[in-house]
């Protein structure tokens, strides 16, 4: 393969990343219109890598390229945010029950969570860095039973479930809700106690759900 069409490659696929990224963390926000030439300006460089760049996050379903060549950065589903929620009351309590069941709740485990937990504490002023923490924390635990298509199902959500953190995020006292309501899931973890580690991920779920959906969605809104 020829060299230049191989850099036009890696710049197109850094283009994708750092389009993603701000869609992802809020930069740019759900229902914006763009034009090719806009994003070219934002990066300095040629529509070229752009086009191909949005092609592939249209493929991806986040932004519609409509037939002006406007580029429009999809809106957020209230399905899409059921769904979700809906597939994660489901897992994520499952996966404590396991890691209980089996006695995976190991020092290793305790560690890691609870490091990241002090450090989501001390992060409150970088929401972006919070989020990413907080994807971490709930991946620690999603990892430990060692489940390879559960791992490739939720790497398969990660970057919906960031967005929709960052969204809740927004919401007023959230920091501080979050650390505590992860400090629960911790603490049941620590006292092998699986219902309460069950309800105390539910509760969290819950109150992220209710918080997105009250945030995005009028009431009677599709």
């Amino acid at each position: 393969m020829p060299a230049n069409k191989i850099e036009n490659e890696k710049l197109s696929v850094e283009i994708y990343k750092k389009i993603k990224n701000k869609l992802l963390y809020l930069d740019i926000l759900p229902g914006t219109v763009l034009r090719e030439m806009e994003i070219a300006n934002m990066f300095s460089v040629s529509r070229t890598p752009i086009r191909e760049a949005t092609q592939r996050l249209a493929i991806e379903g986040w932004i519609e390229i409509n037939s002006r060549k406007s580029i429009v950065i999809k809106a957020i589903c209230k399905q899409d945010v059921i769904e979700i929620f809906e597939f994660r009351r489901i897992i994520e309590p499952m996966v404590l029950d396991i890691i209980l069941d089996k006695r995976l709740a190991d020092i290793t485990l305790i560690n890691d969570i609870q490091d990241t937990l002090n450090a989501m504490k001390s992060t409150k002023d970088n929401t972006a860095e919070f989020i990413d923490l907080d994807q971490n924390f709930h991946a620690l635990i999603i990892h430990k039973i060692n489940n390879k298509r559960l791992n490739q199902t939720w790497e398969q959500l990660k970057d919906e479930i960031i967005r929709l953190g960052m969204i809740a995020l927004q919401y007023p006292g959230r920091f501080t809700n979050v650390a505590e309501e992860h400090e629960k899931i911790v603490d049941a973890l620590v006292d092998m106690k699986k219902m309460k580690a069950r309800k105390s991920c539910l509760d969290h779920l819950r109150s992220t759900e209710d918080i997105i959906l009250e945030s995005i969605f009028k009431k009677g809104s599709k």
